[in-house]
């Protein structure tokens, strides 16, 4: 496997994530009984609703997208044998800092 099924892969898990996000940011929106339907772009909206659901969306969907890709790249470790290219790219650079 090489770089192009890597980045096949990454796209798979980027909706993947996506999904993922979705239904837990939804969840834990739920629990705090705060306003589901605010939409951020509307101004007028609360401001502090507004800034609240994008925080907990987005730290939500960062979550996601780090998990399912730390999945990937290790479900890709054990087949192959090695790293994908772009993380072992990444780590080498880090290495090297």
């Amino acid at each position: 496997m090489g770089n192009l099924v890597w980045k096949i892969l990454g796209a798979g898990g980027a909706v993947l994530a996506g999904i993922v996000a979705n239904k837990a940011a939804e969840k834990a929106l739920g629990f705090t009984g705060r306003d589901l339907t605010v939409d951020p772009q509307d101004p007028d909206s609360p401001l502090v609703d507004a800034i609240f659901v994008i925080l907990v969306t987005g730290t939500v969907a960062a979550l996601a997208r780090m998990f399912v890709q730390r999945e990937m790249a290790k479900a890709y470790r054990r087949s192959t044998g090695h790293l994908p290219p772009a993380v072992a790219k990444a780590r080498a650079k880090h290495a090297k800092a």
